[in-house]
């Protein structure tokens, strides 16, 4: 089925529109003000609750908060990584991988 498609198209494209170093340029604060972001967010996260789809809503959180925490926890590449840092940011981590055993290994519906 995938043998026939043309991977290194897709992986120039990757390349050259840099989506990694924009994803790491964006601040979650920005996003979280911009009514063009926040009301298309709440519309989706209101059809989950109500259809019931938590826990691929608990995965949309818990990517949101990892990418929060990478921004805002971990120095910028330039500085030396602390001890209280990366602490804070495993903090974290282990917080969203505790969230998610629960509700796609714990929870039962």
């Amino acid at each position: 089925m995938f043998e026939n498609i043309e991977w290194t198209h897709y992986i120039e494209y990757l390349k050259t529109e840099n989506i990694l170093a924009l994803l790491s340029s964006m601040d979650p604060a920005e996003l979280a003000q911009n009514p063009k972001v926040i009301i298309p967010a709440i519309i989706c996260s209101a059809a989950m609750i109500f259809f019931r789809f938590y826990r691929t809503l608990a995965l949309i959180v818990g990517i949101i908060v990892l990418w929060a925490g990478a921004i805002y926890g971990l120095p910028d590449p330039e500085q030396e990584l602390s001890l209280s840092a990366a602490l804070k940011f495993g903090a974290v981590c282990i917080a969203v991988a505790g969230f998610w055993i629960y509700m796609f290994l714990i929870r039962a519906d």
